[in-house]
């Protein structure tokens, strides 16, 4: 889980959180999890190519407000794998965004199976969350 709190240079006119705001929370994350987890190395060698995207706005965003952001492995494939990402306000528990990337592993522009350091983390974290698909 992380902590996340938009700003005033997130908002609209009308004082709610830009709607892109929230697929650009989702990469952020995915580089933190990548961080927290020792993987930034794997940068080096590899593409990680986001394949699909995808964010349901379930409920404005604010700026000043304390979201928590949860990162959620749902599948894990040879070549690729799907995490969640879930917005939620830390007060009320109400989820703001929902949304989800389907991440491709790639070597010289050529899709590669995940190695398997990699793949060992995405599998702690689906057990973390328990969320197997």
């Amino acid at each position: 889980m992380y902590n996340f709190n938009f700003t005033l240079k997130d908002t609209t006119p009308y004082g709610n959180v830009y709607f892109s705001r929230a697929f650009d929370i989702q990469g952020i994350v995915r580089e933190m999890w990548l961080k927290e987890n020792n993987l930034l190395s794997f940068l080096k060698d590899y593409q990680l190519i986001t394949k699909k995207a995808y964010n349901e706005y379930i409920k404005e965003c604010f700026p000043f407000v304390d979201y928590k952001v949860e990162f959620i492995v749902k599948k894990i494939n040879n070549t690729s794998f799907i995490f969640e990402i879930e917005i939620t306000d830390q007060e009320t528990g109400e989820i703001h965004c929902k949304g989800e990337q389907k991440i491709c592993f790639a070597k010289a522009n050529k899709l590669v199976p995940i190695p398997e350091l990699f793949k060992k983390a995405l599998i702690l974290n689906k057990n973390k969350n328990g969320k197997f698909n």
